[in-house]
């Protein structure tokens, strides 16, 4: 029996996402106009990353 060498898993790749385009696709998602689904799936987002910058976002104002 051999032992073959495991090759390392690639990292993924992230794009920055601006702060402006952020503050965009909230404002979107709370007046009603997308969903958090729909904003995921058009800008290649997760959307636990779109929720924690709700979360973010809300905490801030406070």
């Amino acid at each position: 029996m051999t032992l073959t060498k495991k090759q390392p898993c690639p990292k993924k790749e992230y794009q920055k996402i601006g702060f402006d385009l952020k503050l965009s696709i909230i404002d979107q998602i709370t007046n009603g106009q997308i969903s958090v689904n729909y904003a995921a799936k058009l800008h290649g987002i997760s959307r636990s990353s779109i929720t924690y910058w709700m979360k973010k976002l809300r905490s801030f104002e406070q």
